[in-house]
């Protein structure tokens, strides 16, 4: 006997009208359809940043089910939320996903949750070849991961490693598929969606084409037979909302007033 279908549109239409008891059906049914209102109700939670209400785990998992690349800044925002399970399927989202951007909140939750996501992070962004000593022995103390390895690591080396962004506008057709993959967290995820074979799947981790370190976004674009401006569009439609949310805060200006020096955003 078939399971009965999940009813798409009422989902998105209760979703669009503020029930969150609609978010565990389309989770189950993750329906591309659910990426902008599974979005916009994390972003009402936020918002309201209940630490009683619980839903924007649930929209968390909608998005992460529909693997949402451009979600990805806003979810990293959950992990600032008041309630503990947001902060944990945030944690794991931003794992899976590779967002790099969140190593530092990640690392200031010292959860069980947010260092497995860090782990995950490390082995799919920077290709394994960091923390294999935490991936083989996940010490605990008084039933808790220890965080000392990663803590040594993170000092000597890890803080050089995340590169910086690339903006909306360095992401033009010469730009090497490799740069991108390492600048711009979640572009895997963009190139799979549109067909590339530049990344692939072995079991949950990430794999890449030896040609990534050679080939262009026109080139790849050229040899896979498909027009180049919707994969540019994509990904200039992720660059733009990460700076969104990734833009640091102006800095103080010192002014005088009265000839008491106060402090002022710019």
């Amino acid at each position: 006997m078939s399971l009965p279908q999940p009813n798409v549109p009422d989902l998105l239409a209760r979703l669009a009208g503020g029930d969150a008891g609609a978010l565990k059906g389309l989770r189950d049914a993750a329906p591309p359809e659910a990426e902008a209102p599974a979005e916009a109700y994390l972003r009402t939670a936020l918002a309201k940043a209940d630490p009683v209400d619980e839903s924007a785990a649930d929209a968390i998992g909608v998005l992460l089910a529909i693997d949402s690349p451009g979600a990805l800044p806003v979810v990293a925002l959950a992990l600032g939320h008041p309630n503990a399970r947001v902060r944990d399927a945030a944690a794991q989202a931003v794992g899976e996903m590779g967002y790099y951007l969140a190593i530092d909140r990640l690392r200031s939750l010292r959860t069980d949750v947010a260092l497995e996501a860090l782990e995950k992070l490390f082995e799919r962004k920077f290709y394994g070849s960091f923390l294999g000593h935490l991936f083989s022995r996940p010490h605990r103390v008084d039933g808790r991961r220890d965080w000392t390895e990663f803590d040594a690591f993170w000092e000597e080396e890890g803080k050089e490693i995340p590169c910086p962004p690339l903006l909306p506008e360095e992401v033009t057709p010469d730009r090497l598929i490799d740069v991108v993959l390492r600048r711009l967290p979640g572009s895997h995820r963009v190139l799979e969606r549109l067909g590339y074979r530049c990344v692939g799947r072995i079991g949950k981790d990430m794999d890449t084409c030896v040609a990534v370190e050679k080939e262009s976004l026109e080139e790849a674009a050229r040899l896979h037979g498909k027009p180049l401006e919707p994969l540019i569009a994509a990904l200039v439609a992720l660059a733009t909302k990460i700076q969104e949310h990734e833009q640091p805060p102006a800095p103080a200006e010192a002014v005088k007033t009265d000839d008491v020096e106060t402090v002022e955003e710019a």
